[in-house]
């Protein structure tokens, strides 16, 4: 079952004992936080994710739900000290591989890029808790396991 992916936006960390999904529902519709995340191991051959999770070629027994349903949200920008120390911390972790094929590259930025990518994505902002936004309707970012080539038999 794939999952619609939105990056969400805080200004502020969350207070300790909050439900994000509850208290906070801005975010932006994103390919990149678009995956497969649940399937049934008996009827599914190979997964075979790409680098990251990002998109998949599943072999065996695939079948779609008629509408993408599911949302993924990620909470990555809960304010922009949180960020930037996150993403410090975790480009500490990039290796030669990653650096040669730039995956990560965004735990290298600096404040004035991470404010210049939360300035954009502040411009596709949806909330979710608004009942005229159905993600699956609404969701207009491109989605892989739409429009690639059937899976594999």
């Amino acid at each position: 079952m794939p999952a619609l992916g939105y990056d969400m936006l805080m200004d502020d960390f969350p207070a300790a004992g909050e439900h994000l999904a509850s208290t906070h529902t801005l975010g932006a519709p994103e390919i990149n936080c678009s995956k497969l995340r649940i399937f049934n191991p008996d009827a599914i051959e190979e997964v075979d994710f790409t680098v990251g999770g990002h998109t998949a070629t599943p072999s065996g027994r695939v079948v779609l739900p008629a509408k993408d349903e599911m949302l993924l949200l990620h909470y990555k920008h809960l304010g922009i000290e949180y960020a930037l120390e996150r993403n410090s911390f975790l480009q500490t972790g990039r290796r030669a591989l990653d650096l040669q094929n730039n995956w990560g590259y965004h735990y290298a930025w600096k404040r004035e890029d991470y404010e210049r990518v939360r300035h954009d994505l502040a411009k596709s902002l949806v909330d979710l808790r608004d009942p005229s936004h159905v993600p699956w309707r609404d969701h207009r970012v491109p989605r892989w396991w739409r429009d690639a080539p059937p899976p594999h038999p």
